[in-house]
């Protein structure tokens, strides 16, 4: 008796000892399942960037999206795929499983229509190569740079350092402001006294500086187009210059900044709706004072 007793603990200590292998073999077959898809899309990433400097930009962007979906997908495959194999290993049967997932399932896809155009959606901007991962696009009032992309939803981080988590699904408009090149547009007012040409020759100047100094950001000779707007009391001066993706606010910023300090030392007197106002008051009390 103590005989077979023993022989049978012998025999679940062995099966014990064997589907413990096997569940930490299939742990381990996983991970290197999953570290041999990251090396592969990583390889494929360095074949698909080639070309000139904007297609490589413009490669690299898409295939590091695509790097980042298939990898998250493929990772959620084999963890499902592990986890059957590993409860058929612990003596759970799967058949029943199975069925009650597919009830399961059916009953919740009819509550998840959302998360499915989400899906879809995500699919389809990734095929028809919107925009990536680096972009930077406006949705729905939020700007910002794309920081994470999955197939559900995509992430923008702005200039204040939020983060914009958007659902694929709710994507109706897409603003992209950094594919193949941008525009930095900028508006000058000045009163009417002053002169001119020498205004718009000044700009036109300060904008050709600019450009010789950056030749990496302005990739084309910038134009003072001329007056903009004729206001009640000053008038608007727009100047346009082509830039690298992305680098129209960075242009833009140093642009205005060079023309600020231009006009103080040639005197050209820059309008404002505050000084306008302030011009307005004082010739309202002058007038009364000189009344009374």
């Amino acid at each position: 008796m103590m005989e077979k007793l023993f022989t049978f603990h012998r025999i679940s200590l062995e099966v014990i000892a064997l589907r413990t292998a096997r569940i930490a073999l299939i742990i381990l077959l996983t991970m290197l399942a999953q570290r041999f898809i990251k090396m592969a899309v990583r390889r494929l990433l360095k074949l698909r960037v080639g070309g000139g400097q904007d297609l490589t930009i413009h490669t690299h962007k898409r295939a590091e999206t695509l790097a980042q979906i298939v990898q998250s997908t493929s990772w959620i495959v084999l963890v499902v795929i592990a986890g059957m194999l590993v409860a058929e290993q612990v003596g759970i049967s799967l058949g029943p499983l199975l069925a009650g997932a597919g009830i399961v399932g059916l009953a919740v896809g009819f509550g998840a229509q959302t998360l499915v155009k989400d899906v879809i959606t995500g699919f389809f901007i990734l095929l028809e190569n919107q925009f990536g991962l680096g972009d930077l696009i406006e949705i729905d009032g939020a700007v910002g740079v794309v920081e994470e992309m999955n197939l559900r939803t995509t992430t923008l981080r702005d200039l204040q350092g939020r983060a914009h988590i958007i659902p694929n699904g709710t994507i109706q408009k897409v603003t992209l402001m950094s594919r193949g090149w941008s525009r930095a547009v900028i508006d000058i007012a000045v009163g009417y006294q002053e002169d001119l040409d020498r205004v718009m020759a000044i700009m036109q100047e300060e904008a050709q500086k600019l450009a010789e100094n950056w030749p990496d950001r302005l990739i084309d000779k910038p134009q003072t187009l001329g007056v903009e707007k004729l206001g009640e009391n000053a008038l608007t001066v727009r100047l346009i210059a082509k830039t690298a993706p992305g680098e129209q606010e960075e242009v833009s910023r140093e642009l205005r900044r060079r023309l600020a300090v231009r006009f103080s030392r040639e005197r050209i007197e820059m309008a404002s709706p505050q000084t306008i106002w302030l011009e307005r008051q004082h010739r309202t009390f002058g007038k009364e004072d000189s009344e009374s």
